[in-house]
């Protein structure tokens, strides 16, 4: 198939939210592209990987539940750790194809500084799923944010990326979610969270009629909404 039949089966399987033949339709255009992925195959390059990766961890935190739940019981603990395993080994094969995708053929390829900002943080999340089911393995959480440092130094260096840029405040928002929640460094994810949340805000006043207002909108109300949970957990912390 030819890169746009691939793009537009890709966008077929998005739109019968069958993710996994997203992610087979998209890899395959990558690898078979020479030069940055056009904003739109970003995008579906992000959204494929998400969404099938996101599956598996919602199933992930549900199993890690019930795993807790019957710890009582020796022979459900056993039926439970093994399928919380075979969820495990489903994370670890998307997010290690994304990675190798992303180190063998996209980032190498990238030429704007949106898509390396863009594709570092991909990466990133990656190695923060996997630090999420493997959280004694630092150099996952090493790793992880490695990748979140060096987009978020691309983008403080690049005129490009306006602070409401959604690409920009996507960074934000998942950075300071993996200090929060991996590192558990909440005054840090608060403060850059807060950071990205204020300059984001008023530059967004100046640009009502951008094309992707309504994206750095809802993120900046992402933003807001961890900003408020975080703080409301740092003062119950000092308050005991």
């Amino acid at each position: 198939m030819s890169r746009v039949e691939l793009g537009k089966q890709a966008k077929l399987a998005e739109q019968t939210q069958r993710y996994d033949d997203m992610v087979k339709y998209m890899a395959r255009l990558a690898e078979n592209t020479d030069g940055d992925l056009n904003a739109q195959e970003r995008n579906m390059m992000g959204v494929a990987f998400k969404q099938v990766v996101s599956q598996l961890r919602s199933s992930w935190r549900v199993i890690n539940s019930i795993e807790n739940a019957v710890a009582g019981d020796s022979k459900k603990v056993v039926l439970t750790q093994d399928y919380k395993a075979n969820i495990e080994q489903e994370i670890e094969e998307y997010c290690n194809q994304a990675i190798e995708l992303l180190d063998k053929k996209i980032l190498p390829n990238c030429r704007s500084a949106e898509a390396r900002v863009f594709f570092s943080k991909m990466k990133g999340d990656q190695f923060r799923y996997l630090a999420e089911i493997r959280p004694l393995d630092a150099s996952l959480i090493r790793s992880a944010e490695e990748c979140y440092d060096e987009a978020y130094s691309s983008c403080l260096a690049s005129g490009d990326l306006k602070p409401s840029n959604p690409i920009r405040l996507g960074l934000a928002l998942n950075f300071s979610v993996f200090k929060y929640e991996i590192l558990q460094q909440t005054e840090n994810a608060v403060d850059m969270a807060r950071t990205a949340f204020e300059n984001g805000l008023t530059d967004l006043e100046k640009a009502t009629d951008d094309a992707s207002y309504n994206d750095s909108k809802f993120i900046i109300q992402l933003l807001k909404d961890n900003i408020s949970l975080w703080s409301t957990e740092e003062d119950d912390e000092e308050d005991s």
